[in-house]
């Protein structure tokens, strides 16, 4: 008999296992294909843009491989209108 807080445990483990598998997998594809192909980040610019999406790989992930995915949602949308606001006031 497996109690129901193992059970969970084991999930939450095999997610966090999986996202870091991922995560490993595309440093790794990012990697071979820089590797292949070194003219393709012709400008600063362009590596910016791969780092901005792998950082958001990175934030976004753990929250839609959680387990109660509409409030880890609802949570990450608050923290992006207070950053948001806060990057408007300093725009301003």
């Amino acid at each position: 008999w497996t109690s129901a807080g193992s059970r969970a445990g084991d999930s939450l483990r095999r997610r966090r296992i999986f996202f870091a598998v991922l995560v490993a997998l595309i440093a790794a594809g990012l990697f071979v294909l820089f590797r292949l192909y070194p003219s393709v980040p012709d400008s600063e610019v362009d590596v910016m843009h791969i780092v901005y999406a792998v950082a958001l790989l990175l934030i976004v992930g753990p929250v839609i491989l959680a387990g109660r995915l509409s409030s880890n949602l609802r949570n990450l949308a608050l923290w992006a209108g207070i950053i948001g606001v806060v990057a408007l006031g300093y725009a301003v």
